[in-house]
């Protein structure tokens, strides 16, 4: 687990944090000495949704699994090992043994900066190549794509049109 470039947490039935791998301790900068034996906590990594609202015990994804048996992946943002917010991909499995009872949850904690990155830089070129930079109006090329679209979508619905 400890050669493992993404943070693994396993949590047990009761919130206690049972694992806590070199990984985690990379993205969050708290030790596993530290957190060994602590009841799991949306708050320990401070833990905060796509939109950035913070996560209460009721919307934490760990939770959520434990409850429903049911595997979770979420785009989450924890505070980092420099307090900077850091996103990461959340993978939270079920761990069921054989007998079917439940053991807990393993948590995969892989870093989502620099897909997020890349995201950021396809929307700004998305943006220099349909847009004026002066005006922020659509340019002829976005103009033609739209232009095809409500052409087809008039043809299809066959509702009286008007381009101006």
């Amino acid at each position: 687990m400890d050669s493992m470039l993404d943070g693994v947490v396993f949590v047990d039935t009761n919130m206690q944090i049972v694992l806590w791998n070199r990984a985690a301790e990379r993205l969050t900068g708290l030790s596993a000495a530290s957190v060994l034996h602590q009841r799991w906590s949306s708050k320990l990594m401070g833990l905060r949704d796509e939109h950035g609202v913070t996560l209460n015990e009721d919307g934490c994804p760990v939770t959520h699994t434990l409850k429903s048996r049911v595997q979770t992946l979420r785009r989450l943002t924890l505070m980092g090992r420099g307090g900077e917010r850091l996103s990461i991909d959340a993978r939270i499995v079920p761990v069921i043994g054989r007998d079917g009872i439940m053991r807990g949850a393993s948590i995969l904690l892989h870093d989502a900066s620099p897909q997020i990155t890349m995201e950021q830089r396809i929307e700004t070129l998305h943006i220099q190549a349909t847009r004026d930079p002066l005006t922020d109006v659509a340019n002829r090329a976005e103009f033609d794509r739209v232009h095809a679209e409500f052409v087809n979508t008039h043809l299809q619905r066959g509702l009286p049109s008007a381009l101006l």
